[in-house]
């Protein structure tokens, strides 16, 4: 798999827990055209709210497309701004880029670039 996201190098340290995870995220919009079943393990949690990619957990939103864009094996933590790394589109490489930009044209909207803590 090539690599869709480009993490710092320098500016972060480890913190000793597990790594992160960047994944593209869309959630459910009952008004969107063609709405796929989102297909992926367990739950995924999205900005301090809980989705389940098939709505049978109990849970607060639904995702109708959840994607791994890319992980690291240790915690990426800057001092300076007393915050873990999160990934933006300025961190996306070429093949990422080009990526969002095709779920941005078949969805009609961008995914949320979603950065979580391995614990």
């Amino acid at each position: 798999m090539k690599d869709l996201i480009y993490f710092p190098k320098t500016g972060y340290k480890s913190t000793g827990e597990n790594g992160l995870a960047v994944f593209f995220i869309l959630p459910v919009k009952h008004n969107r055209t063609r709405r796929q079943k989102c297909i992926t393990g367990g739950i995924v949690f999205y900005q301090d709210i809980v989705i389940s990619p098939t709505g049978e957990e109990k849970a607060e939103k639904e995702v109708d497309l959840a994607i791994l864009a890319g992980s690291t094996k240790n915690a990426l933590w800057n001092e300076e701004k007393d915050s873990y790394f999160q990934a933006s589109k300025k961190n996306l490489t070429e093949e990422g880029a080009k990526l969002f930009l095709l779920l941005t044209e078949i969805y009609g909207e961008e995914p949320t670039i979603v950065t979580l803590l391995d614990t």
